[in-house]
């Protein structure tokens, strides 16, 4: 007795010519896990939290005067692009002080530069018109709480493979 199997593969066929294809060359997928970090990231200036979830700590600004930590211009949440490499991907931004947002600072002696200062109050005093004074050089202390804005969050790390997967099925 002879039996004879026959099975349509086209499918997986198809499937693992993808996959090879994806694996010369990665870049597609890099590219929207990238998009896909800047898209995260930018999310957490709006809902004023890092990564694992922790909500931010407002700033003296947002305290005094309202608004949202780290959205007064948008500048860094603007900054935040990706790169794509042959092999990798990264996310973050060349803002100066994006370090110290992210991590924090505490320095009992930064230095701050000589540098003009608009005065628009004297003695407890609003001015007519604001005078320009000369301020010369000065160490204060600087203490930033750490802002968390870049990292993967476990939704995160779902998205990523889910990319992943829909460049290599």
């Amino acid at each position: 007795m002879e039996v004879t199997l026959n099975i349509d593969d086209a499918e997986v066929r198809a499937a693992f010519s993808r996959m090879l294809a994806a694996g010369r060359n990665p870049r597609p997928a890099l590219a929207s896990i990238g998009r896909y970090g800047v898209s995260s990231t930018r999310l957490r200036f709006r809902n004023q939290a890092g990564p694992d979830g922790t909500p931010w700590p407002k700033s003296s600004r947002v305290l005094k005067h309202g608004g949202q930590t780290l959205r007064l211009t948008g500048r860094l949440r603007n900054s935040i692009t990706s790169v794509v490499g042959n092999s990798e991907v990264s996310w973050g931004t060349n803002v100066a002080y994006g370090p110290a947002q992210q991590f924090g600072l505490d320095d009992p002696a930064q230095r701050v530069g000589s540098h003009a200062r608009l005065v628009l109050q004297a003695f407890g005093k609003k001015l007519r018109f604001g005078v320009w004074s000369r301020v010369a050089a000065f160490a204060r202390r600087m203490k930033i709480p750490a802002r968390p804005f870049l990292g993967i969050s476990p939704t995160d790390q779902q998205q990523i493979l889910s990319l992943m997967e829909a460049h290599v099925v």
